[in-house]
Protein backbone atom coordinates (compact mmCIF):
# COMPACT_ATOMS: atom_id res chain seq x y z
CA UNK A 1 0.00 0.00 0.00
CA UNK A 2 1.27 2.88 -0.89
CA UNK A 3 -0.27 6.79 1.06
CA UNK A 4 0.64 10.31 0.24
CA UNK A 5 0.20 12.61 3.05
CA UNK A 6 1.06 16.02 3.59
CA UNK A 7 2.25 16.12 -0.11
CA UNK A 8 5.34 14.10 0.73
CA UNK A 9 5.24 10.81 -0.38
CA UNK A 10 5.41 7.88 1.81
CA UNK A 11 4.58 4.31 1.14
CA UNK A 12 3.43 0.88 3.44
CA UNK A 13 4.96 -2.68 2.24
CA UNK A 14 2.63 -4.77 3.66
CA UNK A 15 3.41 -8.71 2.96
CA UNK A 16 1.01 -11.28 2.20
CA UNK A 17 -1.73 -9.47 1.49
CA UNK A 18 -3.90 -9.11 -1.58
CA UNK A 19 -5.93 -6.50 -2.90
CA UNK A 20 -8.95 -7.39 -1.07
CA UNK A 21 -6.77 -7.14 2.47
CA UNK A 22 -5.25 -3.79 1.68
CA UNK A 23 -8.33 -1.99 0.24
CA UNK A 24 -10.03 -3.02 3.34
CA UNK A 25 -6.55 -1.80 5.76
CA UNK A 26 -6.52 1.35 3.88
CA UNK A 27 -10.19 2.21 4.15
CA UNK A 28 -9.79 1.60 7.79
CA UNK A 29 -6.95 3.90 7.86
CA UNK A 30 -8.63 6.06 6.02
CA UNK A 31 -11.98 6.55 7.92
CA UNK A 32 -10.10 6.53 11.29
CA UNK A 33 -8.08 9.76 9.73
CA UNK A 34 -11.84 11.19 8.78
CA UNK A 35 -13.06 10.43 12.23
CA UNK A 36 -10.07 12.17 14.55
CA UNK A 37 -11.08 15.03 16.70
CA UNK A 38 -10.76 19.06 14.89
CA UNK A 39 -8.38 21.00 17.25
CA UNK A 40 -10.19 24.37 18.66
CA UNK A 41 -11.47 26.13 15.85
CA UNK A 42 -10.13 24.19 12.83
CA UNK A 43 -12.57 23.62 10.35
CA UNK A 44 -9.96 22.13 7.98
CA UNK A 45 -11.00 18.73 6.76
CA UNK A 46 -9.04 15.68 7.38
CA UNK A 47 -8.65 14.02 4.27
CA UNK A 48 -6.39 10.93 3.04
CA UNK A 49 -5.66 9.52 -0.65
CA UNK A 50 -4.57 6.40 -0.80
CA UNK A 51 -3.56 4.37 -3.96
CA UNK A 52 -2.56 0.71 -3.58
CA UNK A 53 -0.40 -1.20 -5.60
CA UNK A 54 -0.36 -5.23 -5.44
CA UNK A 55 2.58 -6.75 -6.55
CA UNK A 56 1.87 -10.58 -7.98
CA UNK A 57 4.38 -12.95 -6.87
CA UNK A 58 4.75 -14.54 -10.16
CA UNK A 59 5.13 -11.87 -12.37
CA UNK A 60 8.90 -9.44 -12.89
CA UNK A 61 7.41 -6.22 -11.57
CA UNK A 62 10.32 -4.70 -10.22
CA UNK A 63 9.77 -1.58 -7.27
CA UNK A 64 10.10 0.77 -9.73
CA UNK A 65 7.06 -0.31 -11.56
CA UNK A 66 5.14 -1.04 -8.26
CA UNK A 67 5.43 2.60 -6.94
CA UNK A 68 4.42 3.57 -10.70
CA UNK A 69 1.22 1.97 -10.63
CA UNK A 70 0.30 3.38 -6.83
CA UNK A 71 1.06 6.17 -7.77
CA UNK A 72 -1.05 6.21 -10.78
CA UNK A 73 -3.64 4.94 -8.17
CA UNK A 74 -3.09 7.93 -5.74
CA UNK A 75 -3.41 10.57 -8.25
CA UNK A 76 -6.39 8.56 -9.58
CA UNK A 77 -8.22 8.84 -5.75
CA UNK A 78 -7.23 12.81 -5.95
CA UNK A 79 -8.43 13.52 -9.23
CA UNK A 80 -11.74 11.61 -7.96
CA UNK A 81 -12.32 14.18 -5.02
CA UNK A 82 -10.03 13.19 -2.30
CA UNK A 83 -10.25 11.05 0.82
CA UNK A 84 -10.81 8.22 -1.13
CA UNK A 85 -8.83 4.76 -1.85
CA UNK A 86 -8.07 3.79 -5.67
CA UNK A 87 -6.32 0.34 -6.75
CA UNK A 88 -5.60 0.40 -10.79
CA UNK A 89 -7.01 -2.53 -12.87
CA UNK A 90 -4.97 -5.69 -14.14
Amino acid sequence: MLPRDMEEKSFRCIAQTGLAGALLLAERIRARMDALPRHSGDTAPITVSIGIGIREPATQQDLAGLLGVADEALYRAKAMGRNRVESLPD
